[in-house]
């Protein structure tokens, strides 16, 4: 009898050890599965990101310039003054399926800044070195590396004449002849077109849920961007 009892113990402790590991099994391999979901999420997260950053940069680096006598005629969303805001929005529709592109729109103002520079020099090596000179000095300054002016070394953009001219002539004094470039100002807009560069077809009540969180969002008429491309090529 007493071999019995002492069976039946052995029994009932195995079985619990047994259950024990069983669980113990299946824990760990949930905490396993937790880990892998967390890095895979970080992972995606990451390249997320970087694809957005892509993105926006691809946006800023290719503007499309608006040209006054194109008819507004395509529909669009806009205009947004930030682009992380345009891009939000962006986003959102993307999530709803909608097939759309952000675009930086640039309009050319009859305003000007005043660009005080020291004209181009013949090589990218020369415009450093006196670069370098020029900042040894305190003298706040950098190469222009794209346009007519480029090679030639920027000593500050001013919104007004006078003042450009006021350091034009402290420059000269000092040893260095300038000239003054008149400079466009530029009044850039985002907007959100359809991809295949015609209307952008949105329901009433998906630019309510767009205007829910971003009201200042308008669903409106812009110049089609392929037509404005199509003219600068």
């Amino acid at each position: 009898m007493r071999y019995i009892a002492v069976t039946l113990i052995a029994l009932n402790l195995l079985l619990l050890y047994f259950n024990l590991s069983r669980e113990h099994a299946a824990e760990t391999k949930q905490e396993l599965h937790r880990v892998e979901g967390i890095t895979t999420s970080i992972q995606l997260l990451r390249e997320a990101g970087t694809s957005r950053k892509r993105q926006m940069e691809q946006v800023v680096n290719n503007p499309v310039q608006l040209v006054e006598e194109k008819e507004t005629n395509c529909k669009a969303i806009g205009p947004f003054s930030s682009l992380t805001t345009g891009q939000a929005v962006l986003e959102r529709l993307i999530s709803m399926d909608l097939a759309v592109q952000l675009k930086a729109l640039d309009s050319v103002l009859d305003e000007y800044y005043y660009r005080v520079l020291i004209p181009p020099v013949e090589s990218l090596e020369v415009a450093f070195r006196n670069l370098r000179e020029l900042q040894s000095l305190g003298i706040d300054s950098y190469v222009i590396t794209q346009g007519e002016d480029s090679l030639g070394i920027s000593m500050g953009v001013y919104s007004n004449a006078f003042t450009a001219e006021d350091v034009r002539r402290k420059l000269a004094r000092d040893g260095y002849p300038t000239s003054i470039r008149q400079v466009s100002r530029i009044a850039r807009e985002y907007w959100i077109f359809s991809m295949d560069d015609g209307d952008l077809e949105v329901g009433e009540e998906i630019m309510k849920s767009i205007q829910s969180k971003f009201p200042n969002a308008n669903y409106g008429l812009q110049i089609c961007v392929r037509e404005t491309q199509e003219s600068e090529e």
